[in-house]
């Protein structure tokens, strides 16, 4: 396994160019991916370091759908009101699955195996 460092151009594909999308945003299409890959290493990393230079439209408030959101429900409240309920007993589990033998309660509680509970 090569240790961390900088990627070579020769290791420049498909793949470390969606890694390189994911890592730096919020990903790409296959075709941005592409076109990445296209750019070779140094070109892609110039690209979305150096964003200054890309031309953009400036974001106009009437473009969005303002109906988009809308209020919730009383029922929609009410299992969003559950779903939080449920979710209180995770909150230490990274701490907790550290220490198998601390009970955590709840769902998420490991086994003595550190797998997830039947």
């Amino acid at each position: 396994m090569k240790p961390p460092g900088r990627l070579r151009g020769d290791e420049w594909d498909y793949r470390t160019a969606q890694h390189l999308l994911n890592r730096a945003g919020f990903g790409g299409t296959p075709a941005e991916v592409r076109g990445l890959t296209d750019m070779g290493l140094d070109g892609a990393v110039d690209y979305i370091v150096d964003f200054d230079g890309i031309e953009t439209e400036p974001v106009r408030a009437d473009a969005f759908d303002p109906d988009i959101m809308f209020p919730l429900s009383r029922d929609d409240r009410s299992r969003q009101r559950d779903a939080r309920a449920m979710r209180r007993p995770c909150r230490n589990f990274a701490a907790a699955a550290r220490r198998p033998s601390t009970p955590i309660g709840g769902r998420c509680a490991t086994s003595s195996t550190g797998g997830w509970p039947a």
